[in-house]
């Protein structure tokens, strides 16, 4: 399929698939903006304002294009009616970007009419398993790395700070081993609840979110507080916490935390999420370390 286009061609094509009720416009996902042919940001102009929403959509069409370069196809319900969304990837006069045709189906699409709540409900749930962790309800690394991580280059370019907190448990090993696997899973589904409850928007630019990274390592992420905020909120809510699993037989299961904080703002100019972990994995790391210390002086 033809990827590289010039301005006349893009607008000719453009014109060509706006046709009924089609919206046809191109995209820059990783802003979230939409783009003239010229391939300037069409101020304000916001990607997702289709569906009624300021946040990114969840399994974004339109960024897994940019990332595959192929095109993507999905399956929309929204306020009672059905859209399928083609997300192209092409090359205007060489600028990357992904031409988005949103087509109201729902007119046209054949579905009996008692089995269409049953089907969106069905791809709802589907697109909401993709991103999120079964065991503790919090975002997954599929969230992670094919929506969140994408982003940050525009953030990057346009001085946007990003803070994270790595979480870890201390010695969750010893409760597994000691307990069962059964008690792990219910302290890291309160944990988890705990945290979802404290990071919970996906707001454009000023998303605050919580991940499960691995095992028992949580990542909260927050865009739109400063930093010394962010890690006070953090600070102030771990000190606010029931820090007490109760497993079914009445056992009571006392555990701890450490946490590793960094910022963008700490960071040069041309900073990654990989040297953004890596300072706060090294934070973790020495303050899990202090802590275990403590743990086995007061042991003794």
């Amino acid at each position: 399929m033809k990827k590289d286009f010039t301005r006349q061609e893009i607008e000719d094509l453009m014109g060509f698939l706006r046709t009924g009720t089609n919206v046809v416009r191109l995209v820059d996902p990783m802003s979230e903006l939409l783009l003239d042919t010229e391939g300037n940001v069409i101020p304000g102009a916001l990607c997702n304002a289709v569906w009624g929403h300021g946040h990114r959509c969840e399994n974004c069409s339109s960024l897994r294009s940019l990332q595959t370069e192929e095109t993507i196809y999905k399956m929309e319900f929204n306020n009672d009616r059905t859209y399928w969304i083609t997300s192209r990837f092409l090359r205007v006069e060489g600028n990357p970007c992904i031409l988005e045709v949103v087509a109201d189906t729902t007119d046209f699409i054949i579905i009996e009419s008692t089995q269409l709540e049953q089907v969106g409900r069905v791809i709802e749930g589907y697109n909401h398993q993709l991103i999120t962790d079964a065991l503790t309800g919090v975002l997954n690394r599929n969230y992670l790395n094919n929506v969140f991580i994408p982003s940050l280059p525009f953030r990057r370019d346009h001085d946007l700070p990003v803070h994270i907190a790595i979480m870890d448990l201390d010695r969750f090993k010893d409760v597994n081993d000691n307990y069962g696997h059964h008690a792990g899973d219910i302290m890291l589904s309160d944990v988890g609840g705990f945290w979802r409850r404290k990071f919970n928007s996906r707001a454009k630019n000023k998303e605050q979110i919580v991940v499960r990274y691995g095992g028992d390592e949580l990542v909260a992420i927050d865009c739109a507080n400063d930093y010394d905020t962010f890690k006070s909120n953090v600070e102030n809510w771990y000190r606010s916490m029931r820090k007490t699993s109760y497993l079914s037989d009445g056992t009571e299961l006392a555990f701890s935390m450490s946490f590793g904080f960094a910022s963008t703002t700490e960071l040069e100019g041309d900073w990654t999420w990989d040297s953004l972990f890596a300072m706060a994995d090294e934070r973790m790391y020495e303050a899990k370390q202090k802590r275990h210390a403590e743990m086995d002086a007061a042991s003794k």
